[in-house]
């Protein structure tokens, strides 16, 4: 074997030992990035699943408000306050909990 070849050789094989880190390194970066995204992901999969019934309501709220105004106000509001006195009860019910 030549020199030339020797050293060849020592190169591919320092150039495959790069090539194995770097896809170890590559490989911990895509968990932690998963890991990170998770809770995107989650309410990503959410919308898609629920998709049918928001296109389904965001069409009857643009017929309605078109013939009505006044009514997607009114909805828009008792919408609020549910959503309020809902996140009010979910706080105190953890409050009570602990």
């Amino acid at each position: 074997m030549t020199s030339r070849s020797k050293v060849l050789q020592r190169r591919k094989a320092q150039l495959l030992e790069y090539i194995v880190a770097e896809r170890v390194a590559l490989q911990h970066q895509a968990v932690e990035w998963q890991q990170l995204t998770a809770p995107i992901d989650q309410g990503w999969y959410a919308v898609m699943r629920y998709r049918p019934l928001i296109f389904g309501v965001t069409a009857l709220l643009v017929v309605s408000s078109i013939r009505k105004p006044v009514h997607l106000l009114r909805w828009g509001r008792k919408a609020l306050s549910i959503w309020t006195s809902y996140q009010l009860f979910k706080r105190s019910s953890t409050h009570l909990q602990k």
